[in-house]
């Protein structure tokens, strides 16, 4: 998995590529650490992660929870048909905010 981090105005938004599971989800663990201190939200953008197993769902579950302790927000933007079908057989779905685009993700801040 690779990431990248780039700031829309008060918004973090971390892109994913490849496949997030357990093993390789260091790095995504210690960008949502960086992000943490700074007031603001998260935005997960999902739209090159093809991949995520049952270990990578609670990582991102774990990391959620870890946001909304320190009164931050994290949304998931793009999440693909090979993700979002080990999400809801996972029947996890409802736990994410999830938007269909990056673009409606940063607009939900705003209303």
């Amino acid at each position: 998995m690779d990431l990248r981090e780039k700031d829309v105005g008060d918004v973090r938004v971390i892109s994913l590529s490849g496949a997030l599971s357990g093993e390789n989800a260091d790095p995504l663990r210690a960008a949502v650490g960086r992000a943490l201190p700074r007031p603001g939200r998260i935005v997960l953008d999902l739209a090159e992660l093809g991949g995520i197993d049952r270990t990578g769902v609670g990582v991102l579950a774990d990391l959620r929870d870890q946001v909304k302790q320190s009164g931050i927000s994290l949304k998931l933007a793009c999440l693909q048909i090979l993700p979002r079908s080990v999400f809801n057989m996972m029947k996890v779905c409802s736990l994410f905010e999830v938007y269909d685009t990056l673009p409606a993700a940063l607009e939900s801040f705003r209303g």
